[in-house]
């Protein structure tokens, strides 16, 4: 009897941490998604994991693109191992996935795979001299 009470007991607290995690996660993720909409300028979303080698390449392009377009260009990134629901939603297949938007949250360019800087900036400049 005493063991099914401490046995009950952990998957209480197991269930109980796994939704809080999920919560967690989602509210993560819609604040990522919230942000572009109302980020009233150009955005670059990229959509990757930790464990990919190609996502990993990019990691010092984006940096560098972050500092070029500090005020310029809203760069969040979406972990796919933590925000699975929001990249399905997305509609992203591969790691790495970049994702364009207008200063109006509209989506207008589409990548997927590692890009090379100039492309990206390419891509960039298009969007801003649309603004």
């Amino acid at each position: 009897m005493k063991q099914a009470v401490v046995f009950l007991i952990f998957v209480g607290a197991v269930f109980a941490l796994m939704l809080t995690y999920t919560a967690r996660m989602e509210k993560g993720s819609a604040d990522i998604l919230t942000g572009i909409l109302k980020a009233d300028k150009v955005v670059m979303l990229n959509v990757g994991a930790e464990f990919c080698p190609r996502c990993s390449a990019m990691q010092p392009i984006l940096e560098e693109l972050r500092r070029e377009y500090e005020n310029q260009v809203y760069f969040p990134y979406i972990d796919i191992r933590e925000h699975n629901d929001k990249a399905r939603q997305l509609g992203v297949r591969t790691t790495p996935t970049q994702i364009f938007y207008d200063h109006t949250g509209s989506e207008r360019y589409r990548h997927e795979g590692f890009m090379e800087k100039e492309e990206v900036k390419d891509i960039l400049q298009e969007l801003l001299a649309r603004y």
